[in-house]
């Protein structure tokens, strides 16, 4: 199992608190990005490409000032600036087998990616769902152990309903789908969207489970408010 992390994009909104990618976001005298390195190794994953674009230097400089005994594999995003369907085109090629795919703006205690990995499940989604949907988050619907329906702000009558945290674990199959339905989009000029757009046609094709992180603790950086309350309220995440 190898992992790919997103940690190409801008983070504009966050930009009034930091100019460095949020990747780089220092919370309780740890980086972000060094939080998920040094938990994916924890978990057995050394195999690890991140995909990087805004300011890209300062990450590759601070990864391989780590020393980190994984191998991690820089793979560059020029058009950062654009949607994340981008970064994920540009790794098309590590996209292969069982890979895990996890967006580089979160901050959670090491359990969130325990239970990620752990799964027995092929193809999930780590969902919360006592998250509640304010418009912003992207939701997940489940009827009979399978999603049904994502998105942000959708409605429906659901057996389990929660927000994705943005992480993900795809066996060859689905990996293979993936990166044909973004090439389609690439074709076409979609290189605005967000690679989640695609995961609706990629769940008609191949049966996705969830697996819940209720209780467990976990906040996407967004804005600077963000990086406040992980500090405050989170503060006993080692």
């Amino acid at each position: 199992m190898k992992a790919i992390v997103l940690a190409a994009g801008v983070g504009r909104r966050i930009m009034r608190y930091t100019k460095d990618p949020k990747c780089l976001l220092k919370i309780k005298d740890k980086r972000l990005i060094e939080r998920y390195l040094e938990t994916l190794l924890e978990e057995g994953i050394k195999e690890i490409d991140l995909v990087v674009g805004y300011r890209k230097e300062k990450v590759i400089s601070f990864v391989d000032s780590l020393n980190l005994e994984a191998r991690v594999i820089f793979v560059e995003n020029p058009d950062f600036s654009k949607g994340s369907i981008t970064s994920l085109w540009r790794a098309k090629d590590r996209v292969k087998g069982e890979v895990l795919l996890m967006d580089a703006d979160v901050y959670f205690e090491p359990e969130v990616l325990k239970r990620l990995v752990g799964s027995p499940k092929k193809n999930l989604l780590l969902v919360d769902p006592l998250s509640k949907s304010e418009g912003e988050e992207w939701m997940v619907g489940v009827k009979d152990g399978r999603i049904v329906k994502t998105g942000r702000a959708i409605k429906g009558e659901f057996d389990m309903f929660g927000e994705w945290i943005g992480f993900m674990k795809m066996n060859g199959q689905a990996s293979t789908i993936l990166i044909s339905l973004t090439e389609k989009e690439i074709k076409d000029g979609n290189i605005t969207i967000g690679y989640e757009d695609l995961l609706s046609s990629l769940f008609k094709e191949v049966d996705f489970e969830v697996e819940s992180i209720a209780g467990l603790k976990w906040i996407e950086i967004d804005f600077p408010e963000d990086v406040l309350k992980a500090e405050k309220e989170y503060d006993d995440i080692n």
